[in-house]
């Protein structure tokens, strides 16, 4: 059985409709009720952390309480309350590339560098997990997803060229659309969680990527490959006024 710990995301929904032996808990219901989880207290389990503020909302601190539960919280929350269960296989994490920081050839084996709160969140987490499964001998795996699309996303910026086109709306580039990102489809995300379910290999730490693409190079060739014939406006800016350093990532 997988227990997926929250339940009102993109990737959440498409491992559920992958997976049927799954059943998800938003971090609402962790909270306000954690017996939730006791009625699997006996099952074989595996817990999948995908707990964390909404992708759209990581610049939203206007409630900070509701950040920190939503993002960490609900975590130590599971953790405290599953130690006296026996049949716990495996935890995983979906953490994020952005605990790299600015490191632009980042491998496994690097030293994370946060250099935003949503990365110091998300490595807080690979802490508690990394440590809680040390001290009770349970296998965890941390998944560092990259700038990840598909499904019903709205947050990347494939999602953003491809609204454009389709809307006829302005499309804003920033830095000239020279910055570089890794993008990685959720099917292959979700594919590579499944498979994980029954890994027994050593590996802790993985990084879940495709490869790397200039955003005025994604952009020319999602355009090319359209079947649009109408015209859009390129809106490019060197940068933003007032810029915000939010994940890892200009807002």
């Amino acid at each position: 059985m997988l227990l997926i710990i929250g339940k009102r995301s993109n990737l959440t929904s498409h491992i559920e409709n992958s997976y049927l032996n799954s059943v998800s808990f938003s971090t609402d219901e962790i909270i306000n009720n954690i017996d939730c989880l006791n009625k699997f207290r006996n099952e074989n389990i595996v817990i999948l952390f995908n707990n964390f503020q909404a992708a759209n909302k990581l610049s939203d601190t206007e409630n900070i309480e509701k950040f920190v539960n939503r993002s960490i919280t609900s975590t130590v929350k599971v953790l405290d309350y599953i130690k006296n269960f026996k049949n716990i296989e495996k935890l995983i994490y979906t953490s994020s590339s952005s605990v790299y920081g600015d490191n632009k050839h980042c491998s496994e084996d690097d030293i994370p560098h946060p250099i935003s709160l949503q990365a110091s969140l998300k490595l807080s987490n690979e802490f508690f997990i990394k440590q809680y499964c040390n001290k009770h001998s349970i296998d965890y795996t941390i998944l560092r997803v990259f700038n990840m699309y598909g499904g019903d996303d709205s947050f990347s910026v494939i999602s953003k060229i491809i609204n454009a086109v389709v809307n006829n709306t302005q499309l804003t580039l920033v830095n000239n659309g020279s910055g570089v990102r890794d993008f990685v489809h959720i099917d292959d995300v979700v594919e590579v969680i499944l498979k994980w379910l029954v890994y027994n290999g050593v590996h802790k730490g993985v990084k879940l990527l495709n490869g790397m693409f200039a955003i005025a190079l994604l952009l020319y060739s999602v355009v090319r490959a359209s079947l649009f014939d109408h015209d859009f406006t390129i809106l490019i800016k060197e940068k933003y006024e007032n810029q915000e350093y939010i994940g890892g990532k200009s807002k």
